[in-house]
């Protein structure tokens, strides 16, 4: 492997983050045929940066499409800092993204009532575009998992514990899970 593409395929694991702070190592062949060995500190990228980041990179190679969903994240994640004063960070470009998604999910599905193929195709692309920014979702299981261990911690009595569940819940599965199933399977084991 030469330095380029070693750098590319460890770049590419630390930004899907596989790979935390890490020590990046190139090796350089030099004529005589010997390798030496050269380091340098690689800084783990947020959300918020990589965002930023991605969207230099779009504007860049005029990826048109993918600049303008960019955009519209960067933009929801300015004002919800400006107006509620929350602070720039990967929850919140979490939530925004999770806001986007379905607002998107809601106007493909009007346009297929309008038939306006073009439209969800276009929508589609933007979906796709958001949901490489989420975190790997979990699966029926792992929900499943996460739900039990509350119910051991809490034991819930009745319904009127849900909130209780729900409050110990939600930060682990936001963003990871559809929580409105997860709120329907804890419905379902309370009764």
């Amino acid at each position: 492997m030469h330095e380029r593409e070693i750098k590319t395929a460890v770049e590419k694991k630390i930004n899907n983050g596989k790979m935390h702070k890490y020590t990046l190592c190139f090796f350089l062949i030099k004529n005589s045929g010997c390798a030496i060995l050269k380091s340098k500190k690689v800084k783990m990228m947020n959300l918020v940066e990589k965002i930023s980041s991605d969207m230099v990179i779009a504007m860049k190679s005029q990826d048109k499409g993918r600049l303008t969903v960019l955009r519209m994240i960067k933009a929801a994640m300015q004002m919800e800092h400006i107006d509620k004063k929350r602070e720039l960070n990967d929850e919140l470009a979490i939530d925004i993204i999770n806001k986007q998604v379905k607002m998107r999910q809601d106007s493909i599905m009007e346009f297929q009532k309008g038939n306006r193929a073009d439209l969800v195709e276009k929508t589609n692309g933007e979906l796709a575009i958001l949901k490489e920014y989420l975190p790997k979702p979990l699966n029926e299981e792992e929900v499943l998992a996460i739900i039990d261990e509350a119910f051991q911690m809490i034991q819930p009595v009745d319904s009127k514990d849900m909130g209780k569940i729900m409050k110990e819940v939600t930060p682990k599965l936001k963003g990871r899970s559809d929580m409105g199933r997860v709120s329907q399977i804890i419905k379902e084991k309370l009764n």
